[in-house]
């Protein structure tokens, strides 16, 4: 699905559980996750497997990913962790900054267990605008540290 009158931002992928999206820019990706369960593991390893063959298509480097996590029911069963352990770093790899809003403060604790199982730092919140901010000071950051960087000698 696209813009049809190329305003707001750019559907790129849609199922049942999640939607994602490229905001008008092109800097943030977001991935809002619907309140829908997943019926078995085999589900969500197809959903999520769609979404990064997406962001595989679409290039990562220069944007950072905005993970909306606060519509369904928090799950945190063993084969449930199993399977986000094996598909996290290849969500999550070559973004600049990634972000989650969560709902409670349980949501916020499993995002920083799996910080500690994955290493990948993601900023947690349940303050959207917020969390949007600091995506976008990092995206300025970013954009400033690459354009003074030397150019390589020939």
């Amino acid at each position: 699905m696209s813009r049809p009158d190329d305003s707001g931002p750019r559907v790129l992928y849609q199922d049942p559980y999640v939607t994602v999206y490229l905001e008008e820019d092109e800097s943030l990706v977001v991935l809002v996750r619907t309140s829908r369960q997943f019926p078995s593991i085999a589900a969500l390893k197809d959903c999520y497997g769609a979404v990064i063959r997406v962001y595989d298509r679409l290039g990562r480097l220069g944007r950072n990913l905005l993970v909306d996590s606060r519509a369904p029911t928090g799950r945190n069963d063993p084969e449930y962790e199993r399977a986000m352990f094996t598909l996290l770093p290849a969500l999550d790899r070559g973004f600049g900054r990634i972000g989650v809003l969560v709902q409670t403060a349980v949501g916020k604790l499993q995002f920083r267990r799996w910080k500690d199982v994955d290493g990948t730092e993601r900023i947690i919140s349940s303050d959207e605008a917020q969390l949007r901010e600091q995506l976008r000071a990092g995206a300025a950051a970013s954009a400033v540290s690459s354009r003074s960087k030397p150019e390589p000698r020939r």
